[in-house]
């Protein structure tokens, strides 16, 4: 089966980059398992707000060009959580860079306004305090929105694709943020991916009864999901599984969804093969 998108979150990033061992270790696991996209954390501990030059942005710029031109990554995300990072940062990053090969091709919204204790941990203070919204998933909604608005129009001035991460939205929500994505990347956090299609099915019909819609399943190699299953499977079997699933489900709904492929989160939680 041909796959056309499989992508891989990269975390540590910060442990691997200007290291060539890491880099290369890295880079030939994707290789070597087909990966077309890396999604990069870390960018934060890398980049820096007003020090974006082609001098502090070169070693990333030496890793995307590699990734791209040696390794045959197709597109690189960066994934950052509000607007002013992907603006001052990201974005930043990529009109100093002249080389399409250094640049990153997606902007990837992570904010799991879903997540109460998220919320009571973190986001309250950081950002929605400030802002005068609600410290609730309605009220981290309100703000994810009006972030994800404006990096939608960034990523279209930038010829970028902007897309976002979801666990649990409702279907008032999936509606309200379809007009600013290109792609909504959709978790099936379990321990077997045989369960993985049911347990989407919902938030997939909740995207595609508003228009078409595309689509990626989210793995996960944690431990306490189906890292164990990678014990004794190929990673690639999971979406086989998916797949067959939800092609076997004559829902009239899904007419809407192209099912662009799979992502694994990640790297390294991923079962790493004998040296």
């Amino acid at each position: 089966m041909s796959v056309n998108y499989k992508g891989l979150y990269v975390d540590k990033l910060v442990e691997i980059l200007g290291n060539d061992e890491a880099e290369n270790n890295l880079l030939s696991y994707a290789k070597n398992n087909s990966f077309t996209t890396l999604s990069l954390y870390d960018i934060q501990k890398i980049l820096h707000k007003d020090d974006i030059t082609p001098d502090t942005t070169q070693s990333m710029a030496d890793f995307i060009r590699k990734a791209k031109t040696t390794y045959g990554i197709q597109h690189v995300a960066g994934i950052a959580e509000n607007a002013d990072f992907f603006i001052n940062i990201i974005s930043n990053y990529n009109h100093v860079r002249n080389n399409a090969d250094e640049k990153l091709d997606v902007y990837n919204v992570e904010f799991e306004f879903w997540n109460q204790t998220q919320i009571d941990d973190y986001y309250c203070d950081d950002y929605l305090k400030d802002c005068e919204f609600d410290c609730n998933p309605d009220g981290a909604y309100s703000f994810f929105k009006f972030q994800l608005l404006n990096i939608h129009e960034l990523a279209q001035k930038d010829g970028c694709v902007c897309e976002t991460y979801v666990g649990w939205p409702d279907a008032a929500q999936a509606k309200g943020m379809m007009p600013y994505i290109n792609r909504v990347l959709i978790h099936a956090y379990v321990a077997d991916p045989a369960t993985a299609y049911d347990y989407t099915k919902e938030r997939l019909h909740f995207y595609a009864q508003n228009g078409l819609v595309n689509i990626i399943i989210i793995f996960s190699s944690e431990p306490d999901f189906s890292g164990p299953w990678l014990n004794s499977h190929n990673e690639a079997e999971a979406f086989h599984t998916y797949l067959a699933r939800y092609n076997a489900d004559p829902q009239p709904w899904k007419k809407n969804i192209t099912l662009l492929g799979y992502q694994w989160f990640d790297y390294s939680n991923m079962q790493q093969p004998e040296a």
